[in-house]
C-alpha cells in the first residue's frame, strides 16, 4: 500500500472518526482505525461493537492496500504534523513469520518520518450488515432541525434502556421525534409530504441511541460546532444515588448553546438516507460517509397519552432575554434547582426567582406577553435546557395551572418543536419585591400600546 493525501484532508476525516474510537474497547483490534487504499480512494472505518462509521475521500494511490492502526496514535500524529501533503507506505518487517504483527505503516512528511506498528486487516471485524431493509431519503436541514430541539431530554440513566434514545415515528405523512428522561418530553414533527415512496413507511417507530444522534448532528455540521450531552435528571448520577439537579456552569450571557444553536451553516450534505431493520439502523450522508448503530430495543411509552389538550395559559417572551437572566441569578445560585416564574399581566412582564432560603437572593424582570396571571416554578435546569433546546428569538410558554404539566413552544414557522415540562409543586410561594420600572414592550407591542393610550 502507497498514497498520498493532503494533510489537512485526512485530519478533518480522522476528526470524525476518532469520535467513535471507544476509550476502552470490548476487543483489543477496536481501539484501531481501518485503512483501505482502493480505486483512487482512502477509506477510515471504526467500530465500537454498537456504532460504527466509514468515510472516504480521494488520494493519489500508487499501490492498493490495508491496515489496521492504533487510531489513538494516528490522529495525535498527523495532527501534530507540520506538511502540506503526507506519504503512506506500508512494508513488513524482517521478521515477518515470527513477528505476531509484521505490518508496518510509513508516515513520511516533508521534514519527518515515523513508522507505526499494524495488523493484518482482516482482523478487524465487518460492519453489520441490515436485514429486511426500510429506508427513506430526507433533507439534511431538515432532519437537523428537527433533530436538534429533543437532543437535552432522553435519558441518561442505564436502567432506563428505551428512554436513553430519541423515538422515530414515521407515517405517511411526517415524522415524529421524541425523547423523554421521565421528568420531561420533547417533540418535533417533520413534514413527508412532499416525499415520494413514504406511504409505505407505516411502522411503530424505531428508537436510536441518544448518542448515535449526537454523532449523526456531528457529522452533517462537518464537526464545526460540538454537540452537547444531555445532563443527568435528579437521581440519576453516577453513583446511582439521589442527588439534586445542578444548575448550569454561567456563560457568557449571549453564547448560544452549541447543541442547539439552529443558526447553523448549511449541512455537508443535502440528504442522508435512513435505512433500518429490527436491529439496526444505517445513515449514509451523500456518498462518501455512512454510519450504522444498533436501536434500542422495547416498547416506548405513548408520548401522545401525556399531552394536555388544550392550555388557557399563554406568554410569549424573547429568547436572549430569558436566557441572560437566568445566566445572571445563576451567578448568586449556581446550584439551586428550583425557579419561579410569575407572571403579571397588569404589568406585561415575567418576574423570575430561585425558591431560596439563602441570604443571596436575586430578582429579574423580563417584558412578556401575558394573559393571565400565573405564579408557577420549574426545576431550573429543565426550564434553561427548553429554552435553549428550542429554535427561534422568541418562545411561547404555555400553562393550565401552577400544578399541571406546560409546554415551552418553538414560534419558527418551518420549525414545529415543543418542550413539556412537570412544574415543581409549591404550597407557598414567597412575596418578593416588585421592581418600580416599567418594563420595555417587545417590539410588536410598543406601537398598539402607544396607539391605546392615544385612543
Amino acid at each position: 500500500m502507497e498514497f498520498t493525501v493532503s494533510q489537512t484532508t485526512i485530519s478533518e476525516h480522522l476528526a470524525q472518526i476518532k469520535t467513535i474510537l471507544p476509550p476502552k474497547p470490548s476487543y483489543p483490534i477496536l481501539s484501531n482505525v481501518l485503512m483501505k487504499a482502493k480505486d483512487q480512494q482512502l477509506i477510515l472505518t471504526t467500530f465500537d461493537s454498537s456504532l460504527g462509521l466509514t468515510t472516504s475521500f480521494p488520494v493519489s494511490i500508487e499501490e492498493e492496500g490495508s491496515i489496521c492502526v492504533n487510531g489513538k496514535l494516528l490522529v495525535g500524529l498527523i495532527n501534530k504534523l507540520n506538511a502540506t501533503e503526507l506519504t503512506f507506505k506500508l512494508e513488513t518487517t524482517e521478521d515477518f513469520e515470527e513477528d505476531e504483527n509484521p505490518l508496518i505503516l510509513i508516515v513520511q512528511a516533508e521534514n519527518s518520518i515515523y513508522r507505526l506498528q499494524g495488523i493484518e486487516s482482516n482482523q478487524y471485524p465487518e460492519l453489520p450488515i441490515l436485514e429486511t431493509l426500510l429506508s427513506v431519503t430526507l433533507p439534511s436541514h431538515s432532519l437537523l432541525s428537527a433533530l436538534i430541539p429533543v437532543l437535552r431530554s432522553y435519558a441518561t440513566d442505564e436502567t432506563k434502556q428505551i428512554l436513553r434514545g430519541v423515538h422515530f415515528l414515521f407515517s405517511s405523512s411526517k415524522l415524529e421525534l421524541i425523547s423523554t428522561d421521565g421528568h420531561r418530553l420533547s417533540m418535533s414533527k417533520l413534514s413527508l409530504d412532499d416525499l415520494a415512496g413514504i406511504d409505505e413507511i407505516e411502522s411503530e417507530g424505531i428508537t436510536i441511541p441518544g448518542d448515535t444522534c449526537q454523532q449523526l448532528v456531528k457529522l452533517l455540521r462537518g464537526f464545526k460546532e460540538d454537540v452537547e450531552q444531555p445532563s443527568q435528571s435528579p437521581q440519576e448520577d453516577e453513583c446511582g444515588t439521589r442527588s439534586a439537579p445542578q444548575s448550569e456552569s454561567v456563560q457568557g450571557e449571549d453564547e448560544p448553546s452549541p447543541t442547539i444553536d439552529n443558526n447553523f451553516s448549511e449541512p455537508v450534505c443535502s440528504t442522508v438516507k435512513i435505512s433500518w431493520d429490527n436491529k439496526q439502523v444505517q445513515f449514509e450522508l451523500g456518498a462518501h460517509q455512512m454510519m450504522i448503530s444498533r436501536l434500542l430495543q422495547g416498547t416506548y411509552p405513548n408520548a401522545h397519552q401525556l399531552l394536555p389538550s388544550e392550555y388557557p395559559n399563554s406568554i410569549n417572551f424573547q429568547v436572549l432575554e430569558m436566557k441572560r437572566a437566568i445566566n445572571r441569578l445563576n451567578i448568586l445560585n449556581p446550584k439551586k434547582n428550583v425557579l419561579v416564574l410569575e407572571c403579571s399581566a397588569q404589568r406585561q412582564q415575567i418576574k423570575l426567582y430561585w425558591l431560596s432560603s439563602d441570604h443571596h437572593q436575586g430578582i429579574e424582570n423580563i417584558p412578556a406577553v401575558v394573559e393571565r396571571d400565573l405564579t408557577i416554578a420549574f426545576n431550573s435546569k429543565y426550564f434553561h435546557d427548553a429554552v435553549l433546546a428550542l429554535p427561534g428569538n422568541e418562545l411561547k410558554f404555555e400553562a393550565i395551572d401552577p400544578d399541571q404539566a406546560s409546554r415551552l413552544v418553538s414560534l419558527e414557522p418551518d420549525c414545529s418543536a415543543f418542550v413539556l415540562l412537570m412544574p415543581v409543586k409549591v404550597d407557598q410561594f414567597p412575596q418578593v419585591p416588585t421592581v418600580n420600572k416599567e418594563p420595555s414592550l417587545p417590539p410588536n407591542q410598543t406601537k398598539d400600546k402607544e396607539l391605546a393610550k392615544v385612543n
